[in-house]
């Protein structure tokens, strides 16, 4: 080959390169904000609070992100409460379920096997090794759609 083709070709793979890099190596930006659905008890507030400001300094605004919110109030049907919130997010078709505690994490793993829905579900647990809570099969990898941020509240006090 002439050293003319050589260089074209060369040019042509550089700016193919360059346009493959500049148009394809970052993600199409949705038109649609994602939807976290955030299932929380009062007294978590502090660890929601969290969550949403840790969004904001990743650079996560509301044109990318916005909660779908659901309180839960403790009392007699704290349990029946919890299978409603996580039922009114699925429902609501959230991209992701943050929960606050084990039992929220317990109630939504069931009901995505449930509707096979695989949905992420990030959770929090403060008294409950979630190992051995079943939220989880190994620290390793959960083998399912959870996964979490686990303390001891018991070791540190």
């Amino acid at each position: 080959m002439s050293k003319i083709i050589k260089l074209i070709l060369l040019v042509v793979v550089i700016a193919l390169g360059w346009w493959v890099y500049n148009n394809m190596s970052t993600p199409m930006a949705s038109s649609e904000p994602k939807v976290i659905g955030a299932l929380y008890l009062r007294q978590h507030l502090d660890a929601y609070g969290g969550l949403k400001e840790g969004m904001k300094k990743l650079g996560y605004g509301r044109n990318d992100v916005v909660f779908d919110e659901v309180e839960i109030i403790p009392g007699p049907n704290f349990y029946q409460d919890v299978e409603n919130g996580v039922k009114k997010l699925l429902a609501d078709k959230v991209d992701v379920l943050w929960v606050s505690m084990e039992h929220q994490a317990e109630k939504a793993l069931e009901l995505t096997r449930k509707d096979g829905s695989n949905l992420p579900i990030v959770f929090l647990t403060r008294f409950h090794d979630p190992l051995a809570y079943s939220l989880i099969n190994s620290y390793k990898s959960s083998g399912n759609n959870a996964t979490g941020v686990a303390t001891n509240l018991f070791e540190i006090i």
